[in-house]
């Protein structure tokens, strides 16, 4: 592990007495651990899995034309969209009682620790993993690498503001952006940031959805 991921993972584990304390609140009478630390049920040999990662409720929303583009083209894959708040994860299991075919599931994004990232990706076993907007998760990110997962990054943004947070932080996203392969960046501004951080763009990688 390289020292900025150490250092950030190290953060991480610090601040968990804060974390937890704020999922409890949210989960109410859930206990948020095992569903935090990446303990979901593992994806059988025979489904094909696609995994799309959206923060809230506002970018499930925005991303509705994107999950059922995705249910659609790929009939015989399944799709797990993940979510950090208990809102948005409302919002995936209405879109998924709606349908069927029990093709759509949701599961809690772990907490970004080494270990729990690790053990979602390889339990879930993605064939590709989406991440939505500007939901950059180094050891989430490290881990799909490391399983050979292709990621993607879709109406990739971030703001002159988030550019200014993030440039502080430039060595962990150089090597969190090393792991994406393929971004679809919101604007040719978007894509500059991005390639700022240290993400190599190509041309036609710039303009995602809008």
């Amino acid at each position: 592990m390289g020292w900025p991921r150490l250092a950030y993972s190290t953060a991480l584990h610090l601040l968990a007495p804060l974390l937890w304390r704020r999922l409890r609140r949210e989960h109410g009478l859930t206990d948020p651990r095992p569903l935090r630390l990446g303990r979901i049920p593992e994806t059988p040999p025979a489904i094909h899995m696609l995994w799309l990662h959206c923060a809230s409720v506002g970018e499930v929303q925005a991303a509705r034309p994107l999950i059922e583009a995705l249910l659609e083209r790929y009939p015989g894959h399944s799709l797990t969209v993940t979510t950090m708040t208990a809102t948005g994860a409302e919002r995936v299991r209405a879109l998924a009682e709606g349908r069927q075919d029990g093709r759509l599931v949701h599961h809690f994004v772990p907490l970004d620790f080494p270990r729990a990232a690790a053990r979602f990706v390889e339990r879930l076993r993605p064939e590709l993993a989406l991440f939505f907007e500007t939901e950059l998760w180094p050891n989430l990110l490290h881990a799909c690498r490391t399983r050979g997962v292709p990621v993607a990054v879709l109406n990739g943004r971030l703001s002159p503001r988030a550019l200014r947070g993030y440039r502080r932080l430039r060595p962990l996203l150089r090597e969190a952006l090393g792991c994406v392969d393929w971004l679809a960046a919101k604007s040719d501004e978007d894509a500059a940031r991005f390639a700022e951080l240290g993400m190599a763009v190509e041309p036609h990688q710039r303009g995602g959805f809008a």
